[in-house]
């Protein structure tokens, strides 16, 4: 063997040393896991372990279990200290919330902390308003006492608000959930997110047009929900929850539903000339446990920056409202009540009472729950907000 062979394998030989090194260095401990990888590993052994203790998954509807910290999902041997996964030189701690959200459906939510310098999970309600929380011009204002906050001094006093209210255009409230896009409407004061979705519906839909007495036509009944009748309105909502009405060029993945939580619905109504944007009239009448409704007449209003917008169907209303741009003609929740035949739509970017037999686009509204996790976004149209999905969460 020539001394220029010899030399070649000593250099092979050399790399492969190195190599070998490198490989027990980085990989001592256990693999090694990306942050987002850890939260999939953290639902994956919280799954396994509810499926061996079946007791501990939440008997009822929209609730939690006690969290499961990792700590106790390493000392019964479903995964190894977390600690030993991360890539950084960083202690890691975290549990996992199970939800109960559909009968029979599980969602598993990981809260993993692992520093502020390295990683920490975060509630999609946390980062939204940390990211628009405002007293001026468009964005997130806080509401308290049926009042916005609208100087900082107030809101710094102020340790808890009723909910968070988008307001004005050009606000950065976007959500993309699956396929779908929805505009971020309010927060309630748990978290959890009331949104709008912005994608068209693959069929328009009176708002009622059954016989009404008053006029003994078939106009419709104003009636949003009475006595377990339900508003043709309200019976299209209830279909595209159930997947039975599409969205163009879009797929509804029935996964949507893991990430939504019930809400009490205001379907109470008002007349043209009500003045107030505090929910109180609409409120009168509330429906619990609606998983997808229409939106209600205040919150229209509240979007509102235009300081002439007073009553219902101010014109003035349309003004500075991001609302004003989601849709041509679209029914919303609130009848009159000056009436049995007619309920409010958006019409020419104000509300205005039409008879309820008229055929329009509606704008389902869904309230995702306080456990969504922050993926990525920034809430604009072209990079919107996107809720962290668990392949293996339900």
């Amino acid at each position: 063997m020539d001394k220029q062979m010899i030399k070649y394998l000593c250099i092979l030989g050399a790399l492969l040393v190195v190599m070998i090194l490198f490989f027990l260095i980085t990989n001592a401990g256990g693999v090694k896991l990306e942050y987002r990888e850890m939260e999939e590993l953290l639902v994956k052994s919280a799954r396994n372990y509810a499926k061996d203790n079946p007791k501990i998954l939440p008997s009822s509807l929209n609730s939690a279990a006690p969290s499961i910290s990792d700590r106790t999902l390493t000392e019964l041997g479903y995964m190894d200290d977390l600690s030993s996964y991360a890539k950084d030189e960083t202690h890691c701690s975290a549990t996992v919330e199970i939800y109960q959200t559909i009968s029979g459906v599980y969602n598993y939510v990981p809260n993993l902390d692992c520093g502020e310098k390295y990683f920490k999970s975060v509630k999609l309600s946390t980062k939204v308003i940390n990211d628009s929380l405002t007293t001026q011009g468009p964005g997130l204002y806080a509401r308290y006492d049926g009042k916005f906050i609208t100087n900082d001094n107030d809101l710094d006093r102020i340790s808890a608000v009723d909910e968070y209210v988008f307001r004005g255009d050009g606000v950065h409230n976007y959500i993309k959930v699956q396929d779908t896009l929805w505009r971020i409407v309010a927060i309630d004061e748990d978290g959890n997110l009331l949104a709008i979705l912005v994608d068209e519906l693959s069929a328009n839909t009176t708002w009622d047009n059954r016989y009404n007495l008053e006029t003994s036509k078939y106009y419709g009944i104003n009636d949003y929900e009475n006595n377990g009748n339900k508003s043709r309105a309200m019976q299209t909502a209830e279909k595209v929850f159930d997947e039975k009405v599409g969205i163009i060029e879009k797929s509804y993945s029935g996964r949507i539903k893991y990430m939504i939580t019930p809400m009490n619905l205001c379907v109470g109504k008002r007349a043209p000339s009500d003045t107030g944007n505090d929910g109180s009239i609409e409120c009168k009448k509330v429906l619990e446990g609606q998983y997808m409704g229409l939106l209600p007449a205040y919150y229209y209003m509240s979007a509102s920056l235009d300081e002439n917008c007073i009553k219902t169907t101010s014109k003035s209303c349309g003004n500075y409202n991001y609302l004003a741009s989601i849709g041509k003609t679209w029914w919303i929740a609130t009848g009159n009540s000056e009436n049995t035949y007619e309920a409010y739509g958006v019409s020419q970017k104000s509300l205005r009472a039409e008879v309820c037999s008229y055929t329009d686009e509606i704008k389902p509204i869904a309230k995702f729950g306080a456990r969504s996790v922050y993926s990525s976004g920034k809430g604009t149209k072209e990079e919107p907000y996107i809720i962290r999905y668990f392949k293996k969460n339900a």
